[in-house]
């Protein structure tokens, strides 16, 4: 259910994303954002049901990480706050002091939670206020430092009797006496955030009384610190500029017309260069032909589906290298983690071009201001794009060139499997060195970003990392 239903969202909203930028016409505007605006809300529809049956079926599976609490509120706050404002609301956050810089938690499926309850708090208060309160207590146990958290939703809405605040939790239930037509809602909101907060270990508590507002508050008795520290600048500005990245050589895998022709909209203003192919056999070509940057591979397709393509790609010397993301219409992957060590990211239709952005910056190299792109004099557009970082002697590339391909047979190679932490940072060394002898600036950046993540021992980000390092070499090659 969950790829048929997605793949034609997948087109709805891609290419309805793609027309924000393309209609101007005061008549047509309106008929477009109301596309967007239903097309949102049946998507937020199919996601309540999916996860609904998934945690029903014990399918549903948490994922754990460093999470910055404050920055994350402060961002709900910031989404909700044009909604308060509209309806005249006041929306405010009350974030205790001590509360550590980052906790260890699921930070999607607790957003889905304060998403829904803020949202419901918003939606049925009409006069006064939202509060969001976050505290925590620390205690200690016989193995460290744990926390008990409260986030607590206080608003002065229409309250909940008494005698329904056990069956609001129920799936398909609303509160008697709520007007539909009115307030809308399928009743799957609140059932999901008890559920969730369950399988976080949590309690869902109620205070409510009907005309004076309601207070509810999750509570997590048992939450890890976390040891590394997390930037605490928000990322809220949706970024939408696929230029930022160094031309690339991008292959898109997918059978269905319709979501290649989303991709090549996509890029249709850039300067990268696009491949596509509508099966297993076609990606394979390519991508051996073209040696692409980055491959984009639908998962589900007839004869050879995404995963025995990545896994055919994975085990070539001459493709192993090439980062692929991929892209589906399946709301949860069942086999991740065999997927896993064949890809490097994952994309669920429908595919936004913010999210596109958001992956791409995981995988490609970025400009800096400094070192923008620009083409050689006379240069024809459908030739690679030279960096002017590589404006140096045709000797001195020649010996940059050979060092990586040195580094990259007698290090590399054993370095990915090993990533030891010692050999990462005299690898690390190695490449700054070059990089400033030689003033390649993509080796000095990417230099600069592994010794970051060596530093913050951030272990989910230095694999790839060092998996990508071929990148460098095969785009040095391709400019020499």
């Amino acid at each position: 259910m969950s790829h048929e239903i997605r793949t034609p969202m997948n087109a709805i909203l891609g290419f309805t994303d793609l027309l924000q930028s393309v209609v101007s016409d005061q008549k047509a505007r309106p008929y477009l954002e109301a596309i967007i605006a239903g097309g949102r809300t049946l998507l937020a529809l199919i996601n309540d049901i999916l996860d609904l049956s998934k945690i029903e079926a014990g399918k549903l599976e948490l994922n754990y990480a460093p999470v910055n609490l404050r920055v994350m509120i402060q961002e709900i706050q910031q989404i909700f706050q044009p909604k308060a404002l509209g309806k005249g609301l006041i929306l405010e956050t009350h974030i205790d002091d001590k509360l550590p810089q980052t906790l260890y938690i699921d930070e999607t499926r607790l957003r889905q939670i304060l998403f829904n309850a803020i949202g419901n708090a918003l939606k049925f208060t009409e006069t006064g206020y939202v509060n969001i309160y976050a505290r925590t207590q620390p205690y200690f146990v016989f193995n460290g430092e744990k926390f008990w958290l409260e986030i607590t939703i206080e608003d002065t809405g229409i309250g909940i009797a008494h005698d329904q605040q056990n069956r609001i939790f129920e799936a398909f239930v609303q509160s008697a006496g709520q007007s539909n037509r009115k307030y809308g809602g399928t009743g799957l909101g609140l059932a999901i955030t008890q559920r969730l907060t369950q399988m976080m270990g949590g309690t869902v508590l109620l205070q409510s009384q009907l005309g004076k507002g309601s207070i509810f508050t999750f509570v997590f008795p048992e939450v890890s610190p976390a040891q590394n520290q997390m930037d605490s600048e928000s990322n809220l500005k949706e970024d939408r500029n696929l230029n930022q990245f160094y031309p690339s050589k991008i292959l898109v895998v997918d059978d269905v017309e319709s979501n290649r022709e989303l991709m090549q909209g996509y890029f249709a203003e850039t300067h990268h260069r696009l491949w596509l192919a509508e099966n297993g056999k076609q990606a394979i070509y390519q991508a051996k032909s073209h040696q692409p940057d980055l491959i984009l591979l639908d998962l589900r397709m007839p004869e050879m589906d995404g995963k025995a393509v990545a896994e055919y790609l994975k085990q070539d010397q001459k493709t192993q290298h090439i980062p692929i993301v991929i892209i589906t219409a399946y709301y949860q992957i069942e086999d991740s983690l065999e997927l896993s060590k064949n890809y490097q990211g994952c994309l669920i239709k429908p595919v936004s071009l913010t999210q596109l952005v958001t992956e791409l910056k995981k995988h490609l190299l970025l400009k800096t201001e400094e070192y923008n792109l620009e083409k050689e004099p006379n240069q024809k557009t459908e030739n690679c794009l030279v960096f002017p970082s590589l404006m140096i002697g045709a000797t001195e590339r020649k010996e940059l060139l050979l060092n990586l391909e040195r580094e990259e047979e007698q290090v590399w190679n054993s370095l990915k499997n090993t990533l030891k932490t010692r050999d990462l940072q005299q690898f690390v060394q190695r490449l700054e060195t070059w990089g400033k002898q030689y003033q390649y600036q993509p080796l000095i950046e990417y230099a600069k970003t592994l010794e970051t993540q060596i530093e913050a021992f951030d272990w989910n980000s230095i694999p790839e990392t060092v998996n990508a390092f071929p990148h460098i070499r095969e785009t040095l090659k391709i400019n020499f």
